[in-house]
């Protein structure tokens, strides 16, 4: 079987990692040939080659309505996968003709794509307004990989943020948090992984990204991070961020909005929604080793049960090995 993989030209994107690139073993395993290629260097694919794959996936990928139209007439079976709320966008919202034509070539793909793949239930409600054929392929890590290390005692406990530079606001929202959690905790420290480093007035450890260092950073945290806005993108996100940190047994203070509420459970991680909510969950969680601990293994297990790379993969191999006949009748 062949599968063509239609990929953000930014190929660090955590939709490409982490909704394709990680899976490549496992499709290897599989029988699956797996062709990558950038959305940027899709117009050098003759219409000829793209029939000879058996399916078509394209991450996220929003394309005019012309090379659209090129790509799913020419496809075998396409799969559009979205795990962000692409429909709009963080911050100050486009321009109305923005706005307009990129719900139209969303909105292309999700009438026309034989199957729409989702993150969450947020996106899943937008994408069955256009499409018939929606399923789940829910975010998913490699827990052999990402898993819990051993601690010794620490004289210190890390609280801990990890992100892109474009959402290290997030973190700077919560820096008078912060700086009160540090002023009346003993024994607390606060780390930060990025590729830029945040406007903080509170005193804080700057780790710069660097390829692969994301791993060592989480499993040395004790408690991790995830503040939010309250917006239509933010509603739509699955963080990724969010499944690290409860697969290597840190657990998690953030908002719990959206799709991130569907990760966030009460069993293993603190839903906050205020300053005051956050300094006493913060605090609490750095002076009860105990408790870290408890909540700790609870997302691990979660994250075994729901999101790990096999159990995920298992979903995504339904979607992909339809019966072909079946999907040729449902065109006629």
């Amino acid at each position: 079987m062949k599968l063509l993989a239609i990929v953000s030209d930014n190929t660090e994107k955590a939709s490409t990692k982490y909704r394709a690139e990680q899976y490549l073993p496992l499709f290897k395993k599989h029988g699956i040939n797996v062709e990558f290629v950038r959305r940027s260097d899709l117009d050098s694919l003759p219409s000829g080659n793209i029939e000879s794959f058996d399916v078509v996936i394209n991450f996220r990928c929003l394309f005019s309505i012309k090379t659209a139209q090129k790509i799913v007439s020419s496809a075998q079976r396409t799969i559009f996968d979205f795990d962000d709320a692409i429909y709009t966008r963080p911050g100050k919202p486009h321009s109305f003709i923005t706005a307009m034509r990129v719900k139209k070539r969303l909105h292309y793909w999700l009438n026309h794509a034989d199957t729409v793949t989702v993150s969450n239930n947020i996106l899943a409600t937008y994408a069955l307004a256009y499409s018939e054929n929606v399923k789940f392929i829910k975010m998913s890590l490699d827990t052999n990989t990402w898993k819990p290390k051993h601690r010794n005692n620490k004289r210190f406990i890390t609280v801990g943020w990890a992100g892109s530079p474009t959402t290290i606001h997030h973190l700077e929202e919560i820096d008078d948090v912060l700086v009160e959690v540090l002023a009346n905790v003993p024994n607390v420290k606060v780390a930060v992984y990025s590729g830029a480093k945040p406007n903080l007035k509170c005193k804080f450890e700057y780790h710069p990204y660097k390829p692969e260092g994301e791993l060592g950073f989480v499993q040395s945290l004790d408690i991790g991070l995830l503040p939010m806005t309250y917006d239509e993108f933010a509603r739509g996100k699955s963080p990724i961020k969010g499944i690290q940190y409860l697969a290597c047994g840190i657990p998690v203070v953030g908002n719990a909005e959206g799709g991130t509420a569907e990760i966030l459970k009460a069993d293993h991680s603190f839903s906050v929604n205020s300053k005051c909510e956050w300094i006493e969950c913060v605090s609490n969680l750095v002076s009860d080793r105990e408790l870290r601990n408890k909540i700790g293994l609870a997302g691990r297990q979660f994250v075994e049960k729901y999101h790990s790379l096999d159990r995920v993969f298992a979903q995504m191999m339904k979607v992909i090995k339809v019966d072909k006949e079946s999907v040729v009748k449902d065109k006629m």
